[in-house]
């Protein structure tokens, strides 16, 4: 079935897939390039891929992988199939209201940058927002180009897994962390010529989730580097989040650091669009969504006397937490923000 569907899209990459580059590979892969002294012989790699996809015709066919799998590619491979992803899809999801977002605004000049030093390259840079869809595209090649455009990974188009399942942009979106797929760790055919590492882009103020950049490239071509590279994309543009961020932001993060030197308490700060929280009270709520936490302390923020020992809703209805709510006096926020420590 694997090989079916590989043969159904000769223009993905005519190339051999590279095995995964997790460590136990990679460690192998060394130790008998050193003892070699050369790197491995493309027989060696192919029966790398042949494991690799041997393992993925497994699972989808509902049986035990023989084959190695790393733990993660696994997880998200279960993540797929519960969500009905299909792994043959024609198409992915599309939304073109793409081009006028504040992130690609802010993450351009960066991946501009990196875009000059891939220039003539078979690698390409992908961001994307927190909905795993492609918000902009740098290329090294337009051979590259017309590949990924064939495979739907272009501007526009979602990449959740809940579309096309394990992949190196919408896996990231699942695991909030530096994710790295290759060759047949990916669940859709569509992508099983490629290899991708991306790195989650967190707003530096309220640390929710505001996007994701992804390295991609042939499979053939998978290395460390990748990592690194993407970690580094992304650092540079949550700086730029930083240089961004309105007024009220930088005041409620000020804010937040100053009840929190006179506090060992949980402690939260929120407005209306941004939340931040030490991590124990971040576990009861979703910082990307404010708009529910808020509506439980906004009358605090709004009414001005602090409010001891209020207990509020957890996020699936059950008792939630005593809290001290009250107001955050600051001019800029003309009291819309509203400091809640946990008891």
């Amino acid at each position: 079935m694997v090989r079916s569907a590989l043969e159904q899209q000769p223009d993905i990459f005519d190339v051999h897939y590279a095995y995964p580059e997790g460590v136990a590979a990679f460690r192998l892969r060394r130790v008998i390039a050193q003892r070699l002294g050369r790197p491995l012989p493309m027989a060696v790699l192919d029966v790398m891929s042949r494991q690799a996809l041997r393992a993925r015709e497994d699972f989808l066919s509902g049986q035990p992988p023989r084959g190695p799998v790393r733990s993660d590619i696994l997880a998200s491979w279960r993540r797929s199939s519960l969500s009905g992803a299909d792994p043959e899809a024609a198409e992915l999801p599309y939304d073109g209201s793409h081009h006028d977002s504040a992130l690609l605004r802010t993450a351009g000049p960066v991946l501009d940058a990196l875009a000059d030093q891939l220039d003539g390259s078979t690698a390409a840079l992908l961001l994307a927002d927190r909905g795993a869809r492609i918000l902009g595209r740098w290329v090294g090649s337009d051979e590259l180009g017309r590949v990924m455009d064939r495979t739907c990974s272009a501007p526009g188009f979602s990449l959740d897994e809940t579309a096309c399942g394990t992949n190196g942009l919408g896996s990231v979106v699942e695991e909030r962390r530096l994710f790295h797929v290759t060759g047949a760790e990916h669940y859709a055919a569509r992508f099983l010529g490629y290899s991708c590492c991306g790195a989650p882009i967190r707003h530096p103020v309220s640390g929710r989730l505001d996007g994701v950049v992804t390295l991609v490239c042939r499979g053939e071509d998978a290395n460390r580097l990748m990592a690194p590279v993407v970690t580094q994309a992304a650092a540079a543009i949550e700086e730029r989040l930083v240089e961004a961020a309105g007024h009220q932001e930088r005041a409620l993060l000020a804010a937040f650091l100053a009840r929190r030197r006179d506090t060992r308490r949980p402690l939260v700060a929120i407005n209306e669009r941004t939340v931040i929280a030490t991590p124990s009270p971040a576990r009861a709520f979703d910082p990307d969504q404010p708009a529910g936490l808020w509506e439980h302390v906004a009358g605090a923020a709004v009414g001005g006397a602090a409010r001891p020992r209020r207990r509020g809703r957890s996020a699936d209805g059950g008792a939630g937490y005593p809290a001290t709510i009250g107001p955050i006096e600051s001019r800029p926020f003309r009291r819309r923000a509203a400091a809640v420590a946990h008891g």
